[in-house]
């Protein structure tokens, strides 16, 4: 870290991982240390004891609040605060095949995220919000009242991957009540715990927006009127988190525009067959060009009907086939996934096939 401090006024482009006592003299030096640092990368390496619940006692991980140093420097328009989690792949994986468990944690499960997004609350640091064109705080969260006060004041950003939470999050921030109007937003990521993500979207205008990823349950309707409000000619959407069988006619009609359906994390097989069959037909989602699904083998015979029927429809109008990929099978599912697309085997000489695709 020294190496770094003593180069500060050179740098252009900060990328470091390492524990957030290593990081934070970064956080404390005066204003001017970095004037020509364009992009700034960090993530706090976590130990267990940093993922400790509050009631062990231990106030829990957070960024510093002080940032003389980045809030003064000019040139800087990305920044990305990152904590690296300590999980090893494995049981990520374990926990990702784990559909129920997924669920809890992403859609309906208010007493996990509760105590999950505690950890990451966080006093807001002090940025030059007005010149960020890229803005990553993907575990630290904030509440929507926050985030509304620090974006009305970045009306260059284009990429926002946020975290919100209806928790309290002490700040000097003043709450703001009318729409926040991103006239050059054109991709947001967006962590919702306990319903925040409704209020936050609720106060959003961006017209140019074309990719919106939803982790966390997100209200149908939220997303409908955020649509409406917006006018925006959405290309990419991906949600990961359950919605119910009631809502998905609902969601894909206010994805009409869509030309990328993302569905991670959730099941779809309650989905109705009469939605599947649209789809195929092009009544809902006439744009699709991808379609990324996590099937379980109950659910295969009406997806093949409509990857079929899709398939179909692309080769009488002469135009490009539907692009489905099948996103990290359980093994357990495998078997019964690849002999359910037996009935899709006649395609192959046209060159459409189910892609499975993985995290790795």
């Amino acid at each position: 870290m020294a190496l770094v401090l003593s180069h500060a006024p050179h740098l252009k482009h900060l990328n470091l991982t390492f524990p957030s006592a290593t990081l934070r003299p970064l956080f404390i030096l005066p204003a001017g240390s970095f004037p020509r640092l364009e992009t700034l990368w960090l993530q706090s390496q976590l130990l267990g004891i940093d993922l400790e619940p509050p009631d062990s006692g231990y106030c829990g991980w957070h960024w510093p609040g002080a940032t003389a140093a980045f809030k003064s420097a000019p040139c800087l328009r990305e920044v990305i605060f990152n904590p690296d989690v300590p999980w090893k792949m494995a049981e990520l994986r374990d926990l990702v095949e784990d559909s129920n468990i997924m669920e809890e944690i992403l859609g309906f499960g208010d007493t996990v995220l509760d105590e999950v997004s505690s950890l990451w609350s966080a006093p807001m640091v002090s940025l030059p919000w007005a010149q960020i064109r890229v803005l990553s705080f993907p575990l630290t969260a904030y509440t929507p009242d926050v985030w509304c006060s620090v974006l009305a004041g970045c009306p260059n950003v284009e990429c926002c991957q946020l975290a919100v939470s209806p928790g309290h999050t002490s700040t000097g921030l003043e709450n703001v009540n009318t729409l926040i109007h991103l006239l050059r937003l054109h991709q947001l990521v967006l962590f919702s715990w306990n319903g925040a993500g409704d209020q936050l979207l609720g106060s959003l205008v961006a017209p140019k927006l074309e990719l919106l990823v939803l982790t966390g349950h997100i209200a149908p309707s939220t997303i409908r009127n955020f649509r409406i409000q917006s006018n925006f000619d959405l290309r990419v959407f991906g949600m990961m988190f359950p919605i119910t069988q009631d809502d998905v006619e609902l969601l894909f009609q206010a994805l009409s525009d869509i030309t990328a359906l993302v569905i991670a994390f959730a099941s779809t097989e309650h989905f109705p067959a009469s939605i599947w069959d649209r789809v195929g037909r092009a009544e809902l989602l006439p744009r699709l060009e991808t379609l990324v699904l996590q099937p379980r083998p109950g659910q295969m015979s009406v997806l093949v009907d409509m990857i079929a029927a899709s398939w179909d429809r692309a080769a009488t109008l002469g135009r490009a086939a539907l692009r489905v990929q099948f996103l990290r099978i359980r093994p357990d599912h495998l078997v019964a996934v690849n002999e359910g697309l037996k009935g899709l085997e006649k395609y192959a000489a046209a060159g459409n096939n189910v892609e499975f695709t993985t995290f790795d």
